[in-house]
């Protein structure tokens, strides 16, 4: 149904239609997280970028799960990978080493 209140031009829907469009947004997020994982996985030169891009995608996720979609994703994003960039090299290499 289109929402007219306060002048605004939401879409509401109910039903099937509901859950399609909301199957389809998730769909369209995962595709969209994944191109990110890889542009900053091959940005953190393949084997240091793997660690770092992962922790970023599973806290993006972790909004979205939460409820929490007012973020610009790639923002996010970048800014996880940045931060937690040396901390998730070194928790890759102690995992590896304690092989």
């Amino acid at each position: 149904m289109y929402n007219a209140k306060k002048g605004g031009g939401t879409m509401e829907h109910d039903g099937s239609l509901g859950r399609m469009l909301r199957f389809c947004e998730w769909i369209m997020r995962f595709a969209y997280t994944n191109l990110l994982w890889l542009f900053f996985t091959l940005l953190g030169l393949g084997v240091f970028g793997i660690m770092p891009a992962t922790a970023a995608l599973f806290a993006v996720m972790r909004k979205w799960i939460q409820g929490r979609t007012t973020f610009t994703c790639s923002k996010r994003f970048g800014r996880n990978t940045r931060v937690n960039f040396f901390v998730q090299i070194c928790s890759a290499l102690y995992w590896r080493s304690s092989e």
